[in-house]
C-alpha cells in the first residue's frame, strides 16, 4: 500500500512575528491564534518528551476503523522497530513513516524543531473548526510532539528511501541526520488506490484531474458501485468546503487560507479529506487570508461530477447490454422449445 504525504512550509520565528503585529494591529482575521499564547507556550514548554509518545485525543471521523486502530497503538512506542523500513513518502519538509502493526496509521516527521507552532495550530484549527464545526475529515490523529532521538535512529530514517510527493521529480527531501530532535504527528494514511490528491495549480491540479478519471473510471470499480452515493457525498462535501474558505463572512472560523497551495484528497467514496492545515499558519498562510478560491473549486467540483456522469451512462449501457443479453439467450427463447400438439 503506498502512501503519501506533503511537506509544510512554517517558520516559528516569522510566525512570531505575524503574530505580535496581529496583536498590535488587530487586522489579521484569524488573530484567536494568537489570543491564548500563555496557553501555547505552556504547551510548548511541555512538548519534550522521551522517545515514547502517549496521546489522548481522539481521531478525526476520517475512519471509524482507523480511529479504533488508533486506540490500540496510541501508546506504542515511536521506535524503529514499530515502523514500515520504506522506502517512505515525503514531502520537502516531511516524511511519512506507517506502523508496521497497523499501516492505516502512520507518523508524520520533520527535522528539527521549527514549524511546531504552526503545525500545533494546524492540528486546533481542523478540530475545532474542520471537523466540529464544518463536518469535514482530516488526516490528524494527535497534536504533534517534538522528541530527542538517537542517531542510529535518524540515520535509519534517512537510509531506506524517499519517494516523491505530490511533484515527480521532486529534488528536496527531509535530512533527519543533521537534527537531535524531530517533530512527530500520528496521522491517518490515505491509500493511494482509493484517492487522489486535488489542487488547483500544476502539476497537483493536472495530476489530480488524471487520477480522478482513473478512479471514477467504470472499469476500475466494483459493478456494484453506487455512483449516486458517491455524487451526495462530492456535493455535500463541496458544499461545506466553499463555507469554510469563503472570505465574503469575517468570522473566525473560516480558513481562506487554506486556498494557499490548496490541496486535498478526494476518497472514492467522494469525501474529501484535509491536510497540511498548518500551511495557514506559516507567514504565507498569514498573509493570504483573504484569498479567494471557491470559482476554481467550483470549476473542480463540476470536472468531478461530469466524470461521475459519465461513468453513470457507461454503468447504464452495461446493464442494458446484460439485460438485452439475457433475453436473447436461447434459454429464453420459446421458439427453442416444441410444445406437444394437441390430440
Amino acid at each position: 500500500m503506498t502512501m503519501r504525504s506533503l511537506g509544510i512550509r512554517a517558520s516559528s520565528k516569522a510566525i512570531a512575528a505575524i503574530g505580535a503585529l496581529a496583536l498590535t494591529f488587530l487586522t489579521i482575521p484569524y488573530i484567536y491564534v494568537y489570543e491564548n499564547v500563555v496557553k501555547l507556550e505552556a504547551s510548548l514548554q511541555l512538548r519534550k518528551s522521551p522517545s515514547q509518545v502517549v496521546w489522548h485525543t481522539r481521531a478525526n471521523n476520517l475512519s471509524s476503523t482507523v480511529q479504533s486502530a488508533y486506540h490500540q497503538y496510541q501508546r506504542l512506542d515511536f521506535v524503529q522497530e514499530n515502523l514500515v523500513s520504506g522506502p517512505h513518502q515525503c514531502g520537502y519538509w516531511k516524511c511519512l513513516f506507517p506502523l508496521k502493526t497497523d499501516p492505516r496509521i502512520g507518523y508524520l516527521v520533520k527535522a528539527g524543531s521549527e514549524g511546531a507552532e504552526a503545525m500545533i495550530d494546524g492540528f486546533t484549527a481542523s478540530k475545532n473548526i474542520i471537523e466540529e464545526k464544518y463536518g469535514m475529515s482530516h488526516i490528524y490523529l494527535a497534536p504533534p510532539k517534538l522528541i530527542s532521538v538517537s542517531l542510529d535512529f535518524r540515520s535509519w530514517m534517512d537510509g531506506h528511501g524517499k519517494l516523491p510527493g505530490t511533484y515527480p521529480g521532486q529534488k528536496q527531501f527531509p535530512h533527519f541526520i543533521t537534527h537531535s530532535e524531530i517533530i512527530v504527528q500520528a496521522v491517518a494514511t490515505v491509500p493511494e488506490e482509493d484517492s487522489v490528491m486535488l489542487g488547483l495549480n500544476d502539476p497537483r491540479r493536472s495530476n489530480g484531474l488524471k487520477g480522478k478519471e482513473k478512479m471514477f473510471t467504470l472499469n476500475n470499480n466494483h459493478e456494484s458501485w453506487n455512483i449516486t452515493d458517491v455524487e451526495i457525498t462530492v456535493k455535500r462535501d463541496f458544499a461545506s468546503l466553499y463555507r469554510l474558505v469563503e472570505v465574503e463572512d469575517k468570522n473566525d472560523d473560516k480558513l481562506s487560507c487554506l486556498c494557499a497551495d490548496f490541496q486535498i484528497f478526494l476518497q472514492r467514496s467522494g469525501h474529501l479529506i484535509h491536510l497540511d492545515v498548518e500551511r495557514c499558519f506559516d507567514t504565507s498562510g498569514l498573509m493570504l487570508m483573504g484569498m479567494r478560491c471557491v470559482p476554481k473549486l467550483r470549476e473542480l467540483e463540476t470536472s468531478v461530477l461530469n466524470m461521475l456522469q459519465k461513468s453513470r451512462f457507461e454503468q447504464e449501457q452495461q446493464r442494458m447490454k446484460v439485460i438485452s443479453n439475457h433475453s436473447s439467450s436461447p434459454l429464453n427463447n420459446e421458439s427453442m422449445f416444441v410444445r406437444p400438439q394437441q390430440p
